[in-house]
C-alpha cells in the first residue's frame, strides 16, 4: 500500500513541476513597440530585423530595413533562425498584424534571444507611413 502512495505522490509531484513550468513559458513577456518606437529602435545598427511573414507576403512589400524573411509558419523556423541568427544581437520581428511575431518572439526567447516585436505588425507600419519596399524579380 505504501508503495502505491509512494507512486500516486510521484505522479502528483511531476504534473505540478511540470504545469510550473509551462505557466513560466507561458508568462514570458514580450516587448512590443509602437510604429513609431518601432522605428526607432531599428535604426541602431546592431539590431536584426526579421520579417516572420510568409515569402509571398514579404516580396509583396516588407519594411525596409529588414535584413532577413523567415516564416514562423513553417515547421523548421526555429532551425532557420538558428542558422541565420547570431545570440549576441537583438532581433526585431514582424509579421502582418503582431499575432506571429509575438509567436516567433516567444520561441526565440526560449532558446535566449534577446527580441522585440512591432505590436501591430506591418498593416500600421503601412498606415503610420513608414518606408516600405517590394522584392523585385
Amino acid at each position: 500500500m505504501k508503495h502505491y502512495i509512494f507512486i500516486l505522490l510521484a505522479i502528483c509531484l511531476a504534473f505540478a513541476s511540470n504545469a510550473n513550468a509551462q505557466a513560466g513559458v507561458n508568462k514570458i513577456k514580450i516587448r512590443s513597440y509602437s510604429s513609431e518606437q518601432f522605428s526607432k529602435q531599428i535604426r541602431n545598427p546592431k539590431i536584426i530585423v526579421v520579417d516572420v511573414r510568409t515569402a509571398k507576403e514579404y516580396n509583396e512589400g516588407h519594411i525596409a530595413e529588414a535584413d532577413l524573411n523567415i516564416d514562423v509558419l513553417k515547421s523548421n523556423f526555429a532551425y532557420h533562425a538558428h542558422r541565420e541568427l547570431p545570440r549576441n544581437r537583438t532581433i526585431a520581428l514582424y509579421c502582418k498584424g503582431g499575432v506571429r511575431s509575438k509567436r516567433a518572439a516567444k520561441i526565440l526567447m526560449e532558446y535566449g534571444y534577446k527580441v522585440f516585436d512591432l505590436d501591430k505588425g506591418y498593416d500600421d507600419w503601412v498606415k503610420a507611413g513608414m518606408p516600405t519596399e517590394k522584392t523585385t524579380k
